[in-house]
């Protein structure tokens, strides 16, 4: 823009410089033609132009429509910021346990032997036992008394819900029921395991049982040993016998010995395990989430996703894992899943959570990044005998895997993501390759158009500086809040805020001019921090992105902006036969009067120099000073009128003479606005300027 207004000037300056009459000009050539007659003074040139003659209107340069110029250039892209550069959530979900079986319930066992009085006799003294011989005959008789006596010892029956059995708890009630027809003063009876006859806890005493009576006293299980063969001694404490006659019978009387065990668990050995809950394993877990950053999750919302479990059995049994979500519900349903995993084996499987909602936050003490799990464990060996141990165990894995997600909600952290270092070239320096001095952009503005669907606080740093060569300047912008979407009914918002020289230092960073427009910066999540009521959202498809849009209206000030353009020589001419060729000795004076009426807001000067590019020397000037006149401004800025400037511009002899030793023109132009560049001015596209040219001369020529 600023070269085009350069080029509106430097087309006036060039008629001026022309030297020639045309009925017709072209503002980018200079004619060397000339129909010269006697006339001394002649009308060279009119012309009546607006800004918008030579400027069109485009995508860079714009008029408003107040008719004010303004430049405008954008960048797409310059921030597109995802979910995943603030957050990995693809395994926020990854849990594992080991649950071990514990004690296990068996089912109970008993077995039972009896000692007839015939047996029980057998240790008694010869004489003592032909007494109860003679009085075996079907008659009543007195008991006799006997003395204590130890009975043989005696096998039970084996036992076949296990082999071997180390007891966590439980009781071995062992019996003594008294079948003869007296009473008996006690017993004691000592258990033993077959297999290397070991003795299972200490002599069981039993009180005094009265004739057709028994007692019981139980013996404590714990961490005792015990296998599904044992023998059994029993010790009769004796008897008082009766005082009134009773039937003595040697082979129907007894003494009969239960053994029995109840409420047993066992921590391990080869045992048949019944089906059961596992109740060491509590049944009531948490899965937690780990989002990291100090992210509090109380919802998410899942589109499609699912739940991959991993279950491995490290024990003989058969084990049944019922998992229950409470408080993770699938289009309205609560998720269950059930899963049978063989003795030793590994079972996987996937419970989908298409369209499902997991509430974090319903633990009270912890409420959020966790949700409650009931899981029931039950185990059986289906009948058959199985080596158990109570450490045995049951390894659980569970994980969130492809999750496509609608929405998170809670409070997400104080994540930052970096906006790369970028740059946007200005083309300022295509226009300012030539121009030397300085002017001051009074409004620029900087625009940043970004879309938001983080639905929390971002605040965004925004660093920007000019550079132009080694020289920089900085934009001083302040860290901002954008705004951000009002969900969960809001998933996005389109805004925009601006930069300019009420809060920056855009105005001398694009009156450097910049070549270069070099951005960074960084995104912050929740710069108050932690509000603790995780309330913010963000969705699946959060995204941040940014433009930018670079607006400077012709607004400026300048005191001497200078502007050179080199040219070739066009008034050259290198056939010396022309006759049409310029000749210093043609002419005695060579004068353009010009008279303009000008109603930009800036005046111009203009030198014109002959340039010998072999040599690098400059071998003559014609300046023009104040050619043109500076419009008066109104306060705001804006021309009010139109200044009239009358000037002339003299070639001399000695200009002349240089033109055929010059292959370069350089024009030199000037420019101020008005009020000597004190005041900023503004360009508008109906500025005019008028003007006209007479030619003034003085010929030696004998023309023709």
């Amino acid at each position: 823009m600023i070269r085009r207004l350069f080029l509106l000037f430097a087309g006036v300056a060039g008629i001026l410089s022309e030297g020639c009459v045309k009925e017709t000009y072209d503002m980018n050539k200079l004619s060397k033609e000339v129909h010269l007659s006697p006339v001394i003074a002649l009308s060279a040139i009119k012309g009546d132009v607006s800004l918008s003659d030579i400027v069109k209107s485009n995508d860079t340069i714009v008029f408003g429509l107040d008719k004010l110029v303004k430049i405008v250039f954008r960048e797409d892209s310059i921030v597109d910021i995802k979910m995943a550069d603030f957050y990995n959530l693809s395994n926020i979900l990854n849990l594992n346990r080991a649950y071990t079986l514990g004690d296990l319930v068996i089912d109970p066992f008993q077995s039972q032997t009896s000692f007839t009085l015939n047996e029980i006799t057998l240790g008694l003294s010869s004489a003592l036992r032909n007494q109860f011989v003679a009085a075996d005959d079907g008659s009543l008789h007195l008991f006799p008394a006997f003395p204590a006596v130890t009975l043989a010892e005696k096998a039970l029956a084996n036992f076949v819900n296990f082999e071997t059995a180390v007891f966590r708890s439980g009781y071995l009630d062992i019996t003594v029921k008294n079948n003869l027809t007296a009473p008996l003063n006690g017993a004691s009876v000592k258990i033993f395991n077959t297999l290397g006859h070991s003795q299972i806890g200490s002599d069981v005493p039993i009180p005094a049982i009265p004739a057709g009576q028994s007692r019981t006293v139980s013996v404590d299980l714990a961490d005792m040993t015990v296998t599904n063969s044992l023998r059994a001694v029993l010790i009769l404490s004796g008897s008082t016998g009766t005082t009134s006659p009773v039937l003595i019978s040697l082979n129907s009387s007894n003494v009969q010995l239960t053994v029995a065990g109840r409420d047993l668990k066992v921590k391990s050995g080869r045992v048949v395990l019944p089906q059961q809950a596992v109740t060491s394993f509590q049944g009531k877990d948490t899965v937690t989430f780990n989002p990291g950053g100090g992210l509090e999750l109380d919802e998410i919302s899942t589109l499609s996703g699912n739940m991959d479990y991993r279950i491995v059995s490290a024990s003989p049994v058969k084990v049944t894992l019922n998992i229950k979500l409470p408080t993770v519900r699938t289009s309205g349903v609560q998720v269950t899943e059930t899963v049978a995993v063989n003795p030793n084996s590994t079972k996987t499987g996937t419970i989908p959570v298409n369209n499902t909602l997991f509430d974090l936050g319903s633990d009270v003490m912890h409420p959020y990044n966790r949700v409650p799990m009931e899981n029931t464990l039950t185990v059986t060996s289906d009948g058959s005998l199985v080596s158990f141990n109570s450490t045995d165990a049951i390894t659980t894995s569970l994980k969130l895997t492809n999750p496509v997600y609608d929405y998170l909600k809670g409070y997400f952290g104080q994540n930052s993501c970096v906006i790369a270092s970028d740059s946007i070239k200005t083309g300022f320096n295509e226009i300012m390759n030539n121009i030397t001095g300085s002017f001051v952009i009074a409004d620029p503005v900087m625009r940043i158009n970004y879309s938001n669907s983080f639905a929390l606080p971002v605040q965004l740093t925004f660093n920007a500086f000019g550079k132009k060569n080694p020289e920089t300047v900085n934009l001083g912008y302040s860290p901002l809040i954008l705004e951000y979407p009002a969900a969960p009914a809001e998933k996005k918002i389109t805004s925009s805020f601006s930069v300019d020289k009420s809060n920056s230092a855009i105005s001398p960073l694009i009156s450097m001019p910049p070549e270069y427009l070099v951005y960074s910066g960084n995104a912050k999540m929740n710069p108050a921090g932690n509000n603790g009521l995780r309330d913010s959202y963000v969705f699946g498809n959060s995204s941040l992105t940014a433009s930018i849009e670079m607006e400077i209206p012709m607004n400026f000030r300048t005191s001497n902006l200078q502007f050179a353009d080199t040219v070739d020589n066009f008034l050259k001419n290198n056939n010396t036969n022309d006759d049409n060729a310029i000749k210093p000795e043609d002419f005695k004076l060579l004068r353009v009067d010009l008279k303009a009426e000008n109603g930009f807001p800036l005046g111009i000067s203009v030198k014109m120099s002959l340039f010998d590019s072999t040599t690098g020397m400059i071998k003559s000037t014609v300046d023009a000073t104040d050619i043109i006149k500076a419009a008066p401004i109104d306060t705001d800025g804006k021309a009010k009128g139109a200044t009239v400037t009358a000037t002339s511009i003299e070639f001399n002899a000695d200009f002349f003479r240089s033109i055929n030793k010059s292959d370069r023109i350089i024009f030199r132009f000037s420019l101020r606005t008005s009020e000597e560049g004190a005041k900023d001015v503004k360009i508008y596209s109906d500025y005019r300027i008028k003007f006209n040219a007479a030619l003034v001369l003085k010929s030696d020529m004998n023309l023709k």
